[in-house]
């Protein structure tokens, strides 16, 4: 399957929610772990709870998804294997080790 293939399967996303995944993706390589709604908010500078505004299309296009009960401190959501591969046809993995992403 071809570049373009996968594209044309992959939901497309808004400015802001390319923003927010790519965000969660460069928090977790550098933390190892996944940053909370609020470390989002302010990631992307907006204010109140309006992060759920943001992760809940993306949740439902299959990018991230949210694992109730796990994680500590609302770190429950976690980055896809579609989300992996729509980081990478927009050039945002390089050469990163992706280990640890996602569970299987």
């Amino acid at each position: 399957m071809g570049q373009q293939t996968i594209a044309r399967e992959l939901p497309p996303l808004t400015q802001q929610q390319a923003r927010v995944l790519t965000f969660l993706y460069t928090y977790f390589v550098a933390h190892r772990y996944y940053p909370t709604q609020r470390e989002i908010m302010e990631a992307i500078g907006v204010k109140g709870t309006t992060a759920v505004a943001y992760t809940r299309p993306l949740e439902a296009k299959g990018y991230i998804d949210r694992r109730h009960g796990s994680g500590t401190h609302g770190r429950n959501l976690r980055i896809t294997k579609a989300g992996i591969e729509k980081l990478g046809l927009m050039g945002e993995l390089g050469n990163r080790d992706q280990l640890g992403l996602f569970d299987d």
